[in-house]
């Protein structure tokens, strides 16, 4: 797939004519495939700052290995000169994603602390508690990061595909999680109209 750009470059070209004269490309799809892999474990260990200087390389040795006819083609990228702003919208991106994180650790704690049901040993008699039940959950935040971090994981790598799986592991959690405590008279309820 690396060299797929490479190959589709000499491709294009290849079918290219004017004036009965062909395009061409010069090198090797392996040879740019493999260079390509290797700048991309140089973003990585980068955390992406290398993007766009890959970029203009890759895009420089497809190009200068471009030919019309005999004239080659020649291309020599500036990174300085888009590199401004991709640190701005790199920023702006791990920005966003910090505040959306901080929302979704304050509801998942908010949802924690919310509707404890009380412990097994500290529940008042049912004589005292009448026709009242409480619900509850026993879920731990650590619990709630997994489930969201393995949905997410099924929602990316199945491209939206594992809905329904996320959706099963959903219910399956509520249900283990929920507590209900009290007693409920089954002759105080009454049809509502």
């Amino acid at each position: 797939m690396c060299g797929g750009v490479f190959r589709a470059q000499r491709y294009r070209l290849s079918r290219t004519q004017w004036c009965g004269i062909r395009g061409g490309v010069t090198g090797s799809a392996l040879g740019y495939g493999v260079r390509t892999l290797m700048y991309a474990l140089m973003c990585v260990v980068t955390l992406g700052q290398m993007t766009p200087w890959v970029s203009m390389r890759l895009m420089e040795r497809c190009i200068n290995a471009s030919s019309f006819g005999s004239l080659m083609f020649r291309f020599k990228g500036r990174v300085r000169a888009v590199y401004g702003l991709f640190l701005v919208t790199f920023v702006g991106v791990v920005v966003l994603f910090a505040v959306l994180f901080m929302v979704f650790l304050k509801e998942a704690l908010a949802s924690v602390h919310l509707g404890q049901a009380p412990e097994a040993g500290t529940a008042p008699p049912l004589a005292a508690l009448g026709s009242r039940l409480r619900f509850g959950n026993s879920i731990s935040v650590v619990r709630l990061l997994g489930l969201q971090c393995g949905n997410l994981a099924i929602i990316v790598f199945t491209l939206g595909l594992g809905a329904p799986i996320v959706l099963h592991r959903l219910m399956r959690f509520v249900a283990d999680t929920l507590q209900v405590c009290g007693y409920l008279d089954p002759h105080m309820l009454g049809q509502s109209f």
